[in-house]
């Protein structure tokens, strides 16, 4: 009873539907409703690519295959997801002291913060599973109970993956919170960990080992009986949906609920300690009187917000990790056979490496432009924005310097990409210099549509950073266009690529970008 009443609390006080209700101010009720708008198209999107996947894996003769691959799914973008911000939720959070002084056991408030992480990745679960389910339904054509079984046991899968998520990153704060730099040592281990998944050896790999037909289907069967068997949930979600076992209902639902229970039992035995580790501040060090520097303005700001960035490991892991793994393949690739590597990956299909020259720069955008720091940082000052706003600064100067920061995070690990993936794809010297000249337009273009929609979208109420960094609504309308825009991309410049130059692709690609970097630019500046 507890636990929901604190959980009721914190959705009632985050809830975009709680502002409709009550805001009277039309503009921030605009703002959410674009916000909204944008969730849903964007959840409608992954639906239908969702449900296009399943179709075609129903054609091969996998659809009784497909609720196997809903918890897979499912799993992987739970726990991935949840990792890099369990800790913002968790530990450090802003009102700790104000919800640690209310008369609740420790066990019911940290529960309360991991249920109230569970509802908010629900709606991503569901566009999942209902569509999954929609291409089961398609060609399975089970009875109807099968969809409310299909459903109600699917809210329960990403419990035992939010569960693993909380155990590691409990495990990093408590590591990190003995060190002197706390936060990078957490950020550290956060990245070691995503990195070390990231680049173990995928199962997929084994499926295109044989060229033929009956060997990949051979060999995709084999890997998703391994699956089934080595996670034991994943059977037992399979067998209530195929079998209606009413023993594997009961085991998925009591397993997760029982390791719920012992996992926050254990965290709240030591919860206060980390937490108090993590919050102290380091009165050690020495100050030493020197002179005084004088900087650009913009330039003071953006270093201001590199030591926001490095000081919160929610900020610091989320938009951090595309430079880390551009960075990470950009060194790889350079000791990589690139050709024999694509013939893995393509099944010795005729692929050369000249052919993905022309989306070298896009495909580097894709890590480093898929998030930006603008979409963040005009929220991020929270209840300090007044401190911003009564200096003698205007907006103008004050948003040129957050996105300074923005493009000097991205454009240098961008630029070293272009020349470490063009230099071993074949790439002359003209051919990479357009590359860099391309990846600048598209990090140029990434700030500045970054920073329209921080500023649009801007929510200075917010209470964990993880409701600006990770869930907030400029960061929903600025990831639409952008993802799917650059897929669409890649594709189209490797087609073209067939046609013409890639230097005369990416000589087009740098003139739009620039050119609708230019006016984005000319609307942050009136803003």
């Amino acid at each position: 009873m507890k636990t929901r009443l604190l959980l009721k609390t914190l959705l009632v006080s985050t809830s975009e539907i709680n502002i409709l209700k009550y805001e009277t101010d039309r503009k921030k009720r605009n703002t959410v409703i674009g916000g909204l708008v944008g969730k849903i198209v964007l959840y409608l999107f992954l639906m239908a690519y969702l449900v296009a996947t399943a179709y075609g894996y129903g054609i091969m003769g996998f659809a009784s295959q497909l609720p196997l691959f809903n918890v897979i799914i499912i799993s992987v973008m739970v726990f991935i997801f949840a990792i890099m911000k369990v800790n913002g939720y968790l530990f450090a959070f802003q009102d700790y002291d104000m919800i640690m002084s209310l008369p609740f056991s420790v066990k019911t408030i940290v529960s309360s913060k991991f249920l109230y992480m569970y509802v908010k990745d629900l709606p991503w679960m569901m566009s999942i599973t209902l569509a999954l389910m929609a291409g089961y339904g398609i060609f399975e054509k089970p009875f109807f109970t099968t969809y409310i079984l299909w459903i109600l046991l699917s809210l329960v899968l990403p419990v035992l993956p939010l569960i693993a998520a909380t155990i590691l990153g409990t495990l990093f704060a408590a590591v990190g919170s003995r060190f002197k730099f706390k936060k990078a040592i957490q950020s550290i281990l956060i990245f070691a960990f995503i990195i070390l998944c990231f680049f173990s050896r995928f199962f997929i790999e084994n499926l295109f080992k044989n060229n033929s037909v009956e060997g990949v289907l051979s060999n995709t069967v084999s890997a998703l009986d391994s699956i089934k068997s080595s996670y034991p949930p994943a059977a037992w979600f399979c067998d209530a949906i195929l079998n209606n076992d009413i023993w594997s209902i009961v085991l998925l639902v009591l397993v997760s609920f029982v390791l719920f229970e012992i996992t926050f039992l254990v965290i709240s035995r030591f919860y206060r300690q980390v937490n108090s580790r993590l919050m102290a501040n380091s009165n050690t060090k020495k100050y030493t009187m020197t002179h005084l520097k004088t900087r650009r303005v913009e330039l003071s700001i953006a270093i201001c917000e590199f030591k926001r960035f490095l000081h919160s490991t929610t900020y610091l892991t989320n938009m951090g990790f595309g430079v880390v793994m551009i960075a990470f393949l950009s060194v790889a690739i350079l000791f990589v056979d690139v050709d024999h590597a694509l013939s893995a990956m393509t099944g010795g299909a005729p692929f050369a490496k000249e052919m993905l020259l022309p989306a070298i720069p896009l495909f580097i955008y894709f890590f480093v432009g898929m998030v930006s720091t603008c979409c963040s940082t005009p929220s991020l000052e929270g209840k300090s924005n007044w401190i911003l706003q009564s200096l003698p600064l205007e907006n103008k100067t004050i948003y040129r310097g957050k996105m300074l920061f923005n493009m000097l995070l991205y454009t240098p690990v961008g630029i070293m990409g272009c020349i470490c993936f063009g230099i071993k794809c074949g790439g002359n010297l003209l051919c990479v210099l357009t590359f860099i000249l391309c990846e600048l337009a598209l990090c140029a273009f990434s700030t500045t549509w970054g920073m329209i929609c921080g500023v649009k979208f801007k929510k200075l109420d917010w209470t964990n950073e993880i409701e600006v960094v990770k869930q907030g609504s400029a960061l929903t309308i600025y990831l639409f266009p952008n993802l799917f825009g650059t897929m669409l991309l890649i594709v189209g410049a490797v087609i073209l690529g067939q046609m013409m130059s890639p230097i005369f692709i990416n000589l087009i690609l740098t003139a739009v970008f620039a050119a609708l970097s230019l006016l984005c630019y000319h609307k942050v500046v009136k803003m």
